[in-house]
C-alpha cells in the first residue's frame, strides 16, 4: 500500500476507470441495490447509462495511490430527474424504485432548504485495502469546495448507510429527515421494497450549508 494519496477531478474520459472502480468496490455492497435484491447483471445495465451523464458535471473528483484509482466522489449539480430514467428503455425496473425513492428524498431535502441550488452527493466509494485513512472525509470536504466553486448553497447526501452517515455526522451535516426502510412505500406500486438489515436500516437526508464564492 502506497502512503501518499493524491487527489484530481475525473470526467468522462476517465469513465473505464471509474465505471470498473464502481463496479468492483461500490455495486456489491450499495445499499439501495442490496435491499432491492437486484443483480449485479441487472445493476450494470441500468447504471452504464447515467454515469457518463453524472460524470459530465465535471464535479467528480477521484483519489489515486500509485497512480491507481483508490477512492471516487461523484456529484451533480442542481436539480436532477431520477424518476425520469423510467424513459431510458435499459432500466431495470427496479432501479426505478430507486430512482423515484432518490426524486423523492431530493424533494423533500429542496422542501427543507428552501432551494434546489444544491450540490449532490451521488456515490461516495473507497477501495476496502484504503478504508480508515479517512479518504472518504477528505473526499466529502473536497465535495464542499466543489459546492462553493459551483455556487451551491449546500451539499447534499442521501445518506442510505451508517457509514456514510457517520462521515457525515463527524463533518457537521445536519439531517433534514429519516425514512426508516421497513416503512417506506413506493408511491407507484404501493408496496415496501426494501428489504432492511444492518448497517442500512434508514435513510437521512443530510446536507450541510456552504457559503457560495459569488455572492
Amino acid at each position: 500500500m502506497c502512503n501518499d494519496v493524491t487527489f484530481r477531478r475525473v470526467g468522462v474520459p476517465d469513465l473505464p476507470a471509474v465505471g470498473e472502480f464502481l463496479l468492483q468496490h461500490f455495486h456489491p455492497d450499495e445499499p439501495m441495490f442490496n435491499m432491492l435484491e437486484m443483480s449485479l447483471d441487472d445493476i450494470i445495465v441500468s447504471d452504464h447509462f447515467t454515469l457518463k451523464d453524472e460524470l459530465g458535471h465535471d464535479a467528480a473528483i477521484g483519489a489515486f495511490c500509485g497512480g491507481e484509482l483508490c477512492g471516487v466522489v461523484i456529484c451533480v449539480v442542481g436539480k436532477q430527474d431520477y424518476e425520469g430514467t423510467v424513459l431510458n428503455p435499459h432500466n431495470h425496473p427496479k432501479s426505478l424504485i430507486e430512482g423515484r425513492f432518490y426524486e423523492e428524498m431530493l424533494k423533500i431535502a429542496a422542501d427543507h432548504l428552501e432551494s434546489e441550488d444544491n450540490l449532490i452527493i451521488e456515490y461516495l466509494a473507497v477501495h476496502p485495502d484504503h478504508r480508515r485513512r479517512e479518504i472518504a472525509k477528505k473526499l466529502t470536504k473536497k465535495c464542499e469546495l466543489l459546492a462553493k466553486e459551483y455556487n451551491c448553497k449546500h451539499v447534499v447526501c442521501i445518506a442510505t448507510s451508517v457509514y456514510t452517515q457517520n462521515i457525515l455526522r463527524n463533518l457537521e451535516y445536519s439531517v433534514a429527515r429519516t425514512v426508516l426502510h421497513s416503512d417506506y412505500v413506493d408511491p407507484k406500486t404501493k408496496e415496501k421494497p426494501f428489504k432492511a438489515f444492518l448497517p442500512h436500516l434508514d435513510t437521512r437526508i443530510m446536507y450541510k450549508y456552504t457559503v457560495p464564492l459569488l455572492q
